[in-house]
C-alpha cells in the first residue's frame, strides 16, 4: 500500500500550531501490517517557497521537505493560516498555485485564516465554507460568493474542507482519515490527542460529539453517528471496565472486510 501524500504549505508568519496539529494526526494513522510491522497510512510534506527555511509567527524554524515548484503529485492539499497571509504577494502565489495543481489534487483542506489564500481562486464561490469567527465579518466582505457560516467548525463541499481553526483541524484530520481508512483507524489516531477531561468531583468528563458538517444543519440530526460521538462512547466503556488506555490494533484483512460491509450499508441506506 502506497501511503496517500498530504502537503501542507509553508511560508514566513505562517501560524505553527496549524500546520503541526493537523499532520500529527494524519501521521498517528496506522495499519497493522503483521509481525509487528505497521504500515503509515499517509506521508507528510511540508512545502515552502523556496527551498530556504521558513519561520512561523511563533518563531519556531521549518525545513521544506519541498517547494511549489518541484513537489510531487499529492492527494491532498493544506492550507494554514498566519500573519504572512497578510502580504498580497504571498496570498497570489499561493492561490496560482492551488489553481495549477487542483485537476490534479483530490482535496483541498483549508484551516482558519488559511481561507484568505485559497478563495481568491474562486474555487470557492457559491460552496459552503466556515473560518474563525474573529475575521468572519471581514471574510464575507471580501469574499462575497462564498457561504459562510461561522458557527461551523469543519464544513466539506465536495473536494473542499474547511475548518474554523487549529483545534478543529484535528477534527477535520480525523474526519479525513475516516473517509480514506475507516472509523477503526480515525479512532486509533484519536485516541493519541483526544481524552476525557475531569469535571469538579475528579471524574471523567467525556467530550462532546463533534460532527464532520458536510451537509446542512436540518440533516444533520438524522445523519449517522460522527467518529467522535463513537469515540465519546468507546471511552465510556473504557472507563466503565476500568481501563485508562487501549489502542485497537488495526490488521489488513479485517480492515478491507469491514470498509466492504460499510460500503455495503452506504449503498443500501442511499436506494
Amino acid at each position: 500500500m502506497n501511503p496517500k501524500r498530504i502537503g501542507f504549505l509553508g511560508f514566513e508568519d505562517v501560524a505553527a500550531s496549524n500546520l503541526t496539529g493537523a499532520a500529527d494526526v494524519f501521521a498517528a494513522a496506522v495499519l497493522d501490517g503483521g509481525y509487528g510491522n505497521r504500515i503509515s497510512c499517509y506521508q507528510i510534506c511540508t512545502i515552502g517557497f523556496t527551498s530556504e527555511c521558513f519561520r512561523a509567527e511563533s518563531g519556531i524554524t521549518f525545513r521544506p521537505d519541498s517547494t511549489l515548484e518541484a513537489v510531487s503529485e499529492l492527494d491532498t492539499i493544506v492550507v494554514p493560516g498566519g500573519n504572512g497571509l497578510r502580504k498580497p504577494l504571498v496570498v497570489e502565489r499561493i492561490a496560482d498555485w492551488i489553481l495549477a495543481r487542483v485537476n490534479q489534487t483530490r482535496h483541498v483542506a483549508v484551516i482558519g485564516a488559511g481561507i484568505y489564500a485559497v478563495a481568491p481562486t474562486g474555487l470557492l464561490d457559491g460552496r459552503e465554507v466556515t473560518t474563525n469567527r474573529r475575521y468572519a465579518s471581514d471574510v464575507v466582505r471580501c469574499f462575497p460568493k462564498l457561504r459562510l457560516d461561522s458557527t461551523r467548525q469543519l464544513v466539506r463541499d465536495g473536494a473542499f474542507y474547511t475548518s474554523s481553526g487549529p483545534r478543529a483541524a484535528i477534527d477535520l484530520s480525523l474526519a479525513s482519515i475516516e473517509e480514506d481508512y475507516g472509523r477503526h483507524v480515525a479512532l486509533a489516531a484519536a485516541q493519541e490527542f483526544v481524552a476525557p477531561s475531569l469535571n469538579g468531583n475528579g471524574q471523567h468528563k467525556l467530550p462532546s460529539p463533534v460532527v464532520f458538517d458536510s451537509q446542512p444543519a436540518d440533516r444533520l440530526r438524522n445523519s449517522s453517528p460522527g467518529l467522535c460521538e463513537i469515540y465519546t462512547k468507546t471511552v465510556q466503556s473504557m472507563l466503565w471496565r476500568g481501563e485508562h488506555a487501549c489502542r485497537p490494533v488495526i490488521s489488513l484483512v479485517p480492515l478491507k472486510a469491514y470498509l466492504a460491509a460499510r460500503r455495503r450499508r452506504h449503498t443500501a441506506n442511499h436506494t
